[in-house]
């Protein structure tokens, strides 16, 4: 008798590496979509943990923290910190909070362009070098995570500032004040101290946070 041999001829295998790229090809959408689902109901987490952070802060405060600090002898005007910073211990990142030195400024990227734009500074002392660069992942959105090259500190989600892109002024009321008919109609500006009663549009009818 003759032993027989088993195998696959040329024909056959192209004809199976043909149905599988098929349904790669018929799979791989609906995997796309599947991961982006789950990442916009991630990102929509972040928004929500952003609220919750808020509403306790309000209730151990009795107010909304400012949107933007008040300025540092010898620094530049935009190395504030920010409502961001101050709802960290709210958001499970109580060892980063309790790494700050919120008497000295933070560390700022550099805003680029056609013309220069703030340019990057870092205190001399490195007081806060490390809390101004550390990732805060509930920040993030999952489809937007920065590569390891750009500033670590940048955030997906900005908060509700008003009509103005930037604030009046420093003081307002003073010589300097940039619209003294003006008034501020978001919830985070400079040295802001909104109360969820001020919110006279009602909570549930006013955006806090926002997704960028």
């Amino acid at each position: 008798w003759r032993l027989r041999r088993h195998g696959f001829t040329l024909v056959e295998l192209l004809v199976v590496i043909a149905i599988i790229g098929i349904l790669v090809g018929l799979l791989l959408p609906a995997v796309q979509a599947a991961r982006e689902a789950a990442r916009r109901m991630q990102c929509g987490n972040n928004l929500k943990q952003i609220g919750l952070a808020l509403h306790n802060y309000e209730s151990a405060y009795k107010v909304l923290p400012f949107g933007k600090g008040a300025s540092y002898a010898g620094a530049p005007v935009f190395a504030r910190w920010s409502q961001h910073a101050m709802i960290l211990p709210y958001i499970e990142q109580t060892a980063l909070y309790n790494s700050i030195d919120f008497r000295s400024p933070p560390d700022t990227p550099g805003m680029g362009g056609v013309v220069p734009f703030m340019p990057a500074y870092s205190n001399a002392s490195g007081v806060n070098a490390a809390g101004s660069r550390t990732p805060v992942p509930g920040f993030f959105c999952p489809s937007d995570m920065p590569p390891s090259d750009i500033w670590q500190a940048q955030n997906n989600y900005v908060g509700n500032q008003g009509g103005w892109l930037c604030d009046r002024s420093d003081q307002p009321g003073a010589a300097t004040d940039v619209s003294p008919s003006e008034t501020q109609t978001g919830v985070f500006y400079y040295l802001s101290k909104v109360k969820f009663a001020g919110v006279t549009d009602g909570l549930s009818n006013t955006v806090f946070f926002s997704e960028k």
